[in-house]
């Protein structure tokens, strides 16, 4: 069992002799110790049921870590955010205490998430130390900033500088027969997918693994060489789930099968018939999807689907521009692209870039695709109207409506979102982990925030297109 956890209360403050403000020095020290409380608080309600023989007493002054000393997973960190995020009523972005100068940490210290916190909540929103939990109102450090005066819209010349930001891919010269059809997800990035992929998976017919990264290169050479660095390695994931699953193989050994792949510099075309003709697909009669949202940055990388794939299938997932907006920069994706890292643009208007320039090159795209060969499906009414929206899906899929489209949090080994690198590095989008069940208050969470409208006329009218009230 587990010793009690307990903070190390600060030392009496004297009486300053440069007059300064007792009070503010006093209140100042009360914060401290309601945050080191709060967060101890919610460490050990999580713990104490855990089967420990003996932990050493863990403080906020000491060096106690919690993956070192407490054995915490990626997923015990996501609990734990929730959490402290409950217990003080308001959202912290955990990204930049995870993920400081774009790198995922090895480990984090109890005094360390007691410090980001007090960081978090200065100058403007102090806890109160009367009730923590009504102290602030669900909102995050972005979701403030987005509530400001908004910034100038947005112009077709600012669109065409933005185009010529994002990198043209080099040609594809496919080789042999088109290969077997295949079902693509088509959306800006933070539109649900994650959510949809998941839903999907849980279905004995679909294969659906985790972003596979692959359409945006020509060979697995040409693709490890551009995501095998710190920043993007997290990105080769996908396609080691995949073969896990596909050959119902360990994560060593699908590692080492990705790893001959690469040696043998299979062509991307050739990966996809490998995952096609594997017995985890073709041996079970899965039609294979893949859901990869920057697929949809460049009309080209849209328009080799057509050129591999024979009677490739689309389904077009869309969200509010407003919703995408606030979640895209409330995970602050824009510092992980290069070309939009660079790119003179602020976050909010690099969110609205990418999403009305996903949604022009998805919807040019589709209009070449003939109709029963597509579906347009928007995030708001699988999270509002679940049941409707799945069996619309599985109709348009021609497979049979299975309840387990319904139950995105079980089975997950199925779904693919438990195990493997991906999860123990903190990859992917763990907002997932962040809930227990589909919420229908999440497809207008974003009305919180944006309070003011900063549209630019394209997105305006791309919005509207896709049935948006705006």
């Amino acid at each position: 069992m587990i010793s009690s956890l307990q903070t190390t209360p600060p030392a009496r403050q004297s009486a300053p002799q440069d007059g300064t403000n007792t009070e503010a020095t006093e209140s100042t020290v009360t914060e401290q110790t309601v945050i080191e409380q709060t967060v101890i608080e919610q460490i050990e309600e999580m713990v104490e049921d855990w089967d420990f023989d003996e932990v050493d007493e863990i403080t906020v002054s000491s060096a106690s870590q919690l993956i070192k000393d407490l054995s915490f997973a990626s997923v015990d960190f996501v609990q734990l955010f929730v959490a402290i995020e409950t217990a003080f009523g308001r959202k912290f972005g955990f990204h930049d205490l995870i993920m400081p100068a774009d790198t995922y940490v090895e480990d984090l210290s109890v005094g360390e998430i007691v410090a980001y916190i007090r960081t978090m909540l200065q100058p403007e929103t102090a806890v109160s130390t009367a009730s923590p939990a009504a102290t602030h109102s669900i909102g995050d450090a972005v979701g403030d900033a987005i509530a400001a005066p908004p910034e100038q819209r947005l112009t077709d010349a600012d669109f065409a500088q933005f185009q010529q930001l994002i990198p043209t891919p080099p040609a594809l010269a496919p080789t042999g027969d088109r290969n077997p059809p295949a079902v693509f997800i088509l959306s800006p990035p933070r539109s649900g997918s994650t959510l949809f992929r998941i839903m999907l998976a849980g279905h004995p017919q679909l294969f659906v693994p985790p972003e596979l990264h692959l359409l945006t290169y020509r060979d697995l050479q040409e693709r490890s060489h551009a995501l095998g660095n710190d920043l993007n390695r997290h990105l080769l994931s996908g396609t080691i789930q995949a073969i896990q699953h596909a050959y119902a193989c360990s994560q060593a050994d699908a590692e080492q099968q990705m790893a001959s792949y690469t040696a043998q510099n299979l062509s991307v075309q050739q990966f996809y018939q490998e995952l096609q003709a594997s017995p985890g697909v073709s041996g079970s009669d899965r039609l294979l999807i893949d859901k990869t949202p920057s697929y949809s940055y460049h009309l080209s990388l849209l328009q080799r689907i057509e050129a591999l794939f024979d009677n490739a299938i689309y389904i077009h997932l869309s969200r509010h521009p407003y919703g995408m907006i606030r979640s895209f920069t409330d995970a602050r994706l824009d510092q992980l692209v290069p070309f939009l890292s660079r790119s003179p643009f602020s976050a909010q208007q690099r969110a609205e870039l990418i999403w009305a320039t996903s949604e022009q090159n998805i919807q040019t795209f589709l209009q070449s695709v003939d109709a029963h060969r597509q579906l347009h499906i928007r995030y708001e009414d699988i999270v509002k109207a679940t049941a409707p929206a799945m069996q619309k899906v599985s109709q348009f899929l021609q497979i049979p409506f299975s309840e387990s489209l319904l139950t995105p949090y079980e089975s997950t080994d199925q779904r693919m979102t438990a195990g493997g690198e991906a999860n123990a590095q903190m990859s992917g989008d763990l907002k997932f982990h962040l809930h227990g069940q589909i919420e229908a208050s999440m497809a207008d969470r974003w009305r919180q925030f944006h309070t003011q409208d900063f549209l630019s006329d394209r997105s305006l009218s791309l919005a509207r297109s896709l049935g948006y009230e705006v």
